[in-house]
């Protein structure tokens, strides 16, 4: 989960309505696109805390959330799981797919990871695999397949983004297997340990997408 993301989950307005999640394709080798359960809370907050190793590679230029940050999220998550039906719905009726999704491994059906979205021109969208020793393992790869399979069945997007950094080489390559191409490049875009690295934003269209 990106700070941005945290901080900004936004509408989408020009997308088609839908009556549920059945569109959603549930799972590939490995891993399952889920809705929240109440063990995965407690969880989540464990993977969200700030000394992770996984945002060394998740937007590591932007501040870490802070405490206040941390419980709103949290708080967001048990009202998902309490008061819903599990799939964290846009907040407006009608205004979006479902906008944030569990990643669990297919077998243990253990949280391991999340799929987004979040607008920034273009539909943007993300995944994050939490835990070190399960990275490499094609996981994200298959969670991010699934979860833009689903965002081109829900909506009218004519293309699909994600944004990143040229350190992040892991995620780079996920895009290159999926059929995603560099759309927008900074050069010296961030400092992460005192070095300059580049923002990238790669996109992916419809027509390419539903050809594969």
């Amino acid at each position: 989960m990106s700070v941005g993301e945290a901080r900004s989950l936004a509408k989408l307005d020009d997308v088609v309505p839908e009556s549920g999640p059945l569109s959603l394709p549930r799972a590939a080798a490995g891993v399952r696109i889920r809705a929240w359960q109440e063990a995965d809370l407690d969880r989540y907050a464990f993977w969200l805390r700030p000394h992770q190793d996984w945002y060394r590679w998740d937007a590591p230029y932007e501040p870490a959330l802070t405490a206040q940050q941390l419980r709103s999220v949290e708080e967001h998550y048990r009202d998902v799981v309490d008061r819903k039906d599990g799939w964290d719905w846009p907040e407006e009726a009608n205004s979006g797919p479902v906008r944030r999704a569990g990643v669990a491994d297919a077998r243990t059906d253990e949280l391991v990871g999340t799929v987004s979205w979040y607008r920034r021109g273009p539909m943007h969208m993300g995944v994050s695999i939490y835990d070190p020793d399960l990275r490499g393992l094609g996981h994200g790869t298959r969670a991010l397949k699934l979860w833009a399979d689903y965002l081109f069945s829900a909506t009218t997007q004519s293309h699909l983004c994600f944004a990143t950094w040229s350190g992040n080489m892991a995620m780079l390559a996920v895009g290159r297997k999926l059929g995603f191409a560099p759309a927008r490049h900074t050069p010296r875009r961030y400092v992460v340990n005192g070095r300059f690295y580049h923002s990238v934003v790669m996109a992916v269209a419809r027509e390419q997408w539903c050809s594969v």
